[in-house]
């Protein structure tokens, strides 16, 4: 149970680092994925009204 508690402290203290060294890699990941939901959101809203659903 310790070997688990401490990987999963050490994927959170990674993350973090990884946050803290390349903030501007992060923020252009999180606004793609974003902006990725909205353009498929829109999609699939404008193909059910294409379909009459």
């Amino acid at each position: 149970m310790k070997g688990l508690y401490f990987a999963a402290i050490d994927i959170i203290v990674d993350a973090l680092n990884s946050i803290a060294r390349y903030p501007d890699k992060w923020v252009f990941t999180i606004a793609a994925a974003i902006l990725t939901a909205i353009l498929i959101y829109t999609c699939g809203v404008a193909e059910g009204r294409l379909m009459g659903l």
